[in-house]
């Protein structure tokens, strides 16, 4: 959930968990630091009666780019359900505020995570000063890439009004475009003794939205029976994992590698018998 406070030259944005705490022109909070992307800061613009400024503070999940080792067993963010914030996965917001009426652009801004003043949790300030007064449409958009190509991980529509020297509150949403996960082969053998062939076999996923395009989300794996089969690998883009086995049994033993999408705790699985 994004929560607006826009007025005059104050202006606050509260999002649950990333895009936290009250915003005041008179400075960014105690002990806490921060990047303002704007070429001339909310703080600093001249007092005009006739406009109003929103101010958002950006806060990424720090989630890898990229697994080189196995995913640990996985705990849904927001007791199994998606919570509205930043989606894990996500290096970049695009936020965009348009007329509602003329569809006009009044403002866009892109940050990334590349931009936090800590690199792992500082806040990253994004200023919208000397908007005009009336009535603005915003969109948000969550994307993998750093610099908001691609299909985006989660979006959020909401409007607020601007008036001069009065506080107005709007809350917005973020919803995910995952529509489908899909994991695969649905079963296939996992030779422990083949000549010249590692004992390790591959399985795909791929997270996809509504109309089809390929998402990047920081898929997880696990093995239902890792004293058999485990997970060795996964690949940086999250869409192949490695299995390797582990024991040679009397007789084929199916082991279940799970899938899963960490915002949305959605499963795929798909099966990899282990035999000799």
């Amino acid at each position: 959930m994004l929560d607006i406070k826009c007025a005059g030259l104050i202006a606050m944005w509260r999002v649950a968990i990333v895009i936290a705490a009250a915003v005041t022109l008179t400075g960014c909070g105690a002990g806490e630091t921060a990047t303002t992307l704007t070429n001339s800061p909310v703080a600093q613009q001249p007092a005009d009666t006739t406009r109003g400024s929103l101010e958002f503070r950006v806060s990424f999940p720090t989630a890898k780019r990229g697994a080189a080792a196995p995913a640990k067993p996985h705990v849904t963010r927001g007791n199994g359900s998606y919570d509205g914030s930043v989606p894990l996965g996500s290096h970049s917001v695009k936020i965009t505020l348009t007329d509602p009426v003329s569809n006009t652009l009044l403002a866009l801004r892109i940050v990334s995570d590349t931009q936090r003043p800590d690199g792992v949790t500082g806040v990253i300030v994004v200023g919208f000063p000397l908007l005009r007064a009336g009535a603005a449409k915003i969109d948000i958009a969550a994307f993998a890439s750093t610099d908001a190509t691609g299909a985006a991980l989660a979006t959020g529509t909401g409007n607020a009004t601007i008036t001069a020297n009065t506080t107005t509150e709007a809350t917005v949403n973020l919803t995910l475009t995952l529509s489908k996960l899909v994991a695969g082969p649905p079963t296939q053998p996992l030779h422990t003794f083949t000549q010249g062939v590692p004992a390790t076999v591959v399985v795909d996923a791929q997270a996809t939205d509504s109309q089809g395009n390929p998402l990047l989300y920081p898929l997880e794996y696990s093995s239902d029976n890792p004293q058999v089969a485990d997970i060795t690998a996964i690949t940086p883009d999250f869409m192949h994992a490695t299995i390797g086995a582990l024991q040679t049994p009397k007789t084929p033993q199916p082991v279940t590698i799970t899938v899963t999408e960490p915002n949305s705790g959605m499963t795929a699985s798909a099966i990899v018998v282990v035999q000799f």
